[in-house]
C-alpha cells in the first residue's frame, strides 16, 4: 500500500501541524487587559486639599515644635513617673473608612437627608482606656436643615426608613426635626446632648484608630 505524502503549508509545515495550532488558537481564550493599562486606567483629577511633602513637613515640625513639648510636659506633671510621649499620628484601614462612609450614607439616605461634612473633633482618651490620655479624634457626619449644619444619629422608623436627629438637642427644637421626641424630656430640661434618645439611635461617630507615639512616623 502507498503510503499517501504529507501535505504541507505554504511555509513548508505539515499540514496537520497547521490544523493543530489553527484549533488551538481558536480555543484560546482573549488575555485580560491589565488592570493598570492605559486602556483600563480611569484619569482622576487630583481633589482639592492636596499638599505637597515640604507643606506636610512644615506642618509636623510645627506640631512637634509647638504643641507636643507643652502636652509632654503636661502629662509629665500629672504622672511624674511615666515617660509620656505624645501622640504623632492616627491611623484608619482602608477598608474600615469605606465601610464607615458607606454606613454613613446609607443611614443619610434611609433618613432622607443629605450629608454636607464630616467633622473631625479633636479630643482625649480618658485615664481608663486603651490608650490613655493620649490624643484621638472622632469623625462626625453633619447635615443641614433650614439653613443650619449640624452632626446627626439617626433613629429608626416604620420598616427601614430612619429619622435624622441632631446630636445637640437645643437644635432639635429649633430645626423641627423628630417632631415630638423634645415631649421625652421632663420639665422642659432640655441637655446639651440627646443622650436619651440617641440610647435608641443609631450613631453615627467613629472613634478607635491606631494610635502612635514617636518614632513611628513618615516624617
Amino acid at each position: 500500500m502507498k503510503r499517501r505524502p504529507f501535505k504541507f503549508c505554504k511555509e513548508g509545515i505539515p499540514m496537520f501541524v497547521c490544523l493543530f495550532f489553527g484549533l488551538l488558537s481558536c480555543n484560546q481564550q482573549p488575555k485580560p487587559t491589565d488592570r493598570n493599562s492605559p486602556e483600563t486606567t480611569k484619569t482622576v483629577e487630583t481633589p482639592k486639599g492636596i499638599i505637597s511633602k515640604t507643606q506636610a513637613q512644615e506642618l509636623f515640625d510645627n506640631y512637634s515644635n509647638f504643641r507636643v513639648p507643652a502636652i509632654d510636659s503636661l502629662e509629665q506633671q500629672r504622672m511624674p513617673k511615666e515617660n509620656f510621649k505624645a501622640t504623632r499620628f492616627l491611623s484608619i484601614e482602608y477598608q474600615r473608612l469605606k465601610d464607615y462612609i458607606a454606613y454613613v450614607e446609607n443611614e443619610a439616605q434611609l433618613a432622607n437627608v443629605p450629608i454636607t461634612n464630616f467633622r473631625i473633633y479633636l479630643a482625649t482618651y480618658p485615664e481608663k482606656a486603651k490608650f490613655p490620655r493620649r490624643n484621638t479624634l472622632f469623625i462626625l457626619p453633619t447635615t443641614t436643615k433650614n439653613g443650619a449644619e449640624f452632626g446627626f444619629f439617626t433613629l429608626p422608623g416604620e420598616g427601614d426608613s430612619r429619622t435624622a436627629v441632631p446630636i445637640n438637642a437645643s437644635l432639635t427644637k429649633d430645626l423641627g426635626l423628630a417632631s415630638g421626641l423634645m415631649d421625652r424630656n421632663e420639665a422642659g430640661i432640655i441637655p446639651s446632648l440627646n443622650s436619651n434618645v440617641l440610647q435608641g439611635g443609631n450613631s453615627l461617630i467613629l472613634n478607635d484608630m491606631g494610635n502612635s507615639p514617636p518614632p513611628k512616623s513618615d516624617f
